[in-house]
């Protein structure tokens, strides 16, 4: 049905604009939307080579969900807050790349000193068995799931260990995040003053705009040159009328 609705809507663009049409990116985006879905009901999608093809074809389907970002405009509080993501985007990206390397080199440091000190203990083998196995134990830390568990059990082997745990916590979780959490709220507060700013800067355009038109008026009103217009209405623009 939703396939049947889209095809209706391409044709009553591609009649109303022509060639046009092309020229949008986001017509081509459904034209190509709408053909996936046409291969994958024909079922000629099994002709396509590899084998998940048919469930390629549905993921790609759900890009007509992108269009919803054309809505946010009309939404000014929700288009501000993507705005402010989309500009902090690079901040979350290093935020990552940061945690990553202190995730990795706590790893290490976790393997070397329970990983391979305590061989015959299951649990210490399961969450610091190896760097890899430390690094996706030290992200559930980092979220603070189950780490009192995890810190309970190191406790029996090395105290100290569970110091730098806590060290870990503080480092990633209260300091590393929360800063970039401060970040984003800064981006959406300079986001704002920028909108406000535009909308000020189109209020004084606007108002130039309309003070060159009085000043045309009047100067083209003036027949004498004496400085002066006649008082008739009918001369005034329906513009300022208004």
């Amino acid at each position: 049905m939703f396939l049947t609705f889209y095809t209706l809507e391409l044709l009553l663009r591609f009649a109303a604009d022509r060639l046009k049409s092309f020229y949008d990116n986001w017509f081509i985006l459904d034209v190509v939307v709408v053909l996936l879905g046409i291969l994958d009901i024909s079922g000629l999608a099994g002709l396509l080579p590899g084998k998940n093809s048919v469930f390629v074809l549905r993921v790609v389907r759900l890009c007509k969900l992108v269009r919803i970002v054309r809505l946010f405009r009309f939404c000014k509080e929700l288009y501000q807050l993507i705005s402010s993501m989309t500009s902090a985007l690079k901040t979350v990206a290093w935020m990552w790349a940061l945690l990553a390397l202190v995730i990795y080199i706590f790893a290490i440091l976790f393997c070397n000193e329970l990983g391979n000190q305590y061989p015959e203990d299951d649990k210490v083998q399961e969450w610091w068995g190896s760097v890899l196995k430390a690094c996706f134990t030290l992200f559930s830390v980092l979220t603070l799931e189950g780490w009192v568990e995890i810190a309970r059990h190191v406790w029996s082997s090395s105290p100290m260990m569970v110091i730098i745990l806590i060290f870990f916590i503080t480092l990633t979780t209260y300091a590393i995040v929360n800063v970039v959490v401060a970040v984003i709220v800064q981006h959406v507060v300079d986001e704002s003053i920028s909108q406000q700013e535009n909308e000020y800067k189109r209020a004084e355009k606007m108002i130039r705009e309309r003070v060159t038109m009085l000043q045309e008026f009047f100067a083209a009103a003036d027949v004498d040159k004496m400085g002066t217009s006649p008082r008739r209405s009918s001369l005034m623009p329906s513009v300022f009328l208004t």
